[in-house]
């Protein structure tokens, strides 16, 4: 039984591609949609063949439910620090799951192996799953496996002393993770690079064909071959810049590309509310909001250009995407707040970053 813990749209979209590569298995997937305010609605998972199975799982009735004992209370506490649990508390965990999805908890009680998929081992429903199994392994995540996630100082000096970067933590450095199944192996920092693995579920025809039967109008995926797509990110969490900044450099960018000639559709990001960018109009890809934007390019017959301050979709599927990434070093926020300060005091340096970039994406 292979078990996917997923949180984000594009967790449960690189899920159902991986699960899609091997029918004779059986696949449950996880989704805790309420962390990105996500729905299935749109999503006709009817369609699925039998050996895969999407769960819908609210993050807040599931944490309320291992509020409700002192021994799950006490599971929580050890997931949450990667310490293992006794038996006694892994069975009180399981039974709060048999309610919370008793589907997905009756299989998975019942399997007598299991392979558990995780994106992110420290979010912290990986984490309480993470504790079930002797092994896990990872599927990319984005930036969290390539450029790391910032580390407290107080955490610095010990993990100077375990040999890790002090500065940033990546996804899979567990030791209990057995492989990083990711894109680019050989772009993972040194110390986790003898876990990588490549995945390939991006060039399979027949997964593209099994997700994307999952959106009856598939005509509204499909963009035209001049569209360049401008993918919103939630740049106001940098500190210095406010939600109005961050409006103020999405339509600098997107006057900036209709001057140029392009046909500009503005994808919200998932943790954003497509509410913000109304003023676009025909322009925003309004009732598509919360799916993933490697959707759009794999329903694509022509290869898109993806414009964002930073994004990771499109890695690993060059030949159907054109990924134009502004920021120069997204991973420091310090210098990335900065930069983004400076082509709203100076717009005409923000048209030749995207003309640079635009070049380059073009030339490659």
């Amino acid at each position: 039984m292979n078990i996917y813990i997923c949180s984000t749209v594009r967790h449960l979209l690189f899920a159902l591609l991986k699960a899609s590569q091997n029918d004779s298995e059986q696949h449950h997937i996880l989704f805790f949609s309420d962390f990105q305010q996500a729905s299935l609605h749109d999503w006709n998972l009817g369609s699925l063949p039998e050996s895969i199975v999407v769960h819908d799982v609210q993050r807040a009735d599931f944490r309320a439910q291992l509020g409700s004992r002192w021994q799950t209370r006490l599971y929580y506490y050890l997931a949450m620090r990667n310490l293992a649990a006794p038996a006694p508390l892994q069975q009180a965990f399981l039974q709060v799951l048999a309610r919370t999805c008793p589907v997905f908890g009756a299989a998975f009680a019942a399997a007598r192996h299991r392979s558990l998929w995780l994106f992110n081992e420290r979010n912290k429903m990986a984490r309480l799953f993470r504790l079930t199994t002797p092994r896990f392994s990872v599927i990319e995540e984005g930036a969290g496996n390539y450029l790391g996630v910032h580390v407290a100082a107080w955490k610095k000096p010990l993990r100077l002393l375990l040999g890790r970067p002090p500065g940033q933590w990546y996804f899979g450095e567990d030791r209990r993770c057995d492989a990083v199944w990711v894109q680019h192996p050989d772009k993972l920092p040194a110390y986790v690079r003898h876990k990588g693995r490549r995945i390939d579920f991006f060039s399979d025809r027949s997964g593209h064909d099994l997700v994307l039967q999952l959106f009856p109008a598939q005509d509204e995926l499909r963009l035209p071959a001049n569209t360049v797509i401008l993918a919103t990110s939630p740049v106001d969490d940098l500190d210095g810049i406010s939600k109005e900044q961050k409006l103020r450099l999405f339509r600098l960018l997107a006057d900036q590309l209709e001057t140029q000639g392009y046909a500009v559709r503005i994808k919200p990001h998932p943790r954003e509310n497509s509410a913000d960018y109304a003023e676009y109009g025909e322009r925003l890809l309004r009732s598509t909001a919360k799916l993933p934007l490697e959707l759009f390019i794999l329903a694509s017959d022509a290869v898109l250009t993806v414009v964002s301050p930073y994004t990771s979709a499109g890695i690993g599927m060059e030949a159907q995407v054109r990924p134009v990434q502004l920021l120069s070093n997204p991973a420091d926020r310090g210098a990335a707040a900065a930069e983004i300060k400076a082509w709203l005091e100076q717009p005409p340096q923000l048209r030749a970053r995207l003309e640079q970039q635009l070049s380059a994406a073009t030339r490659s």
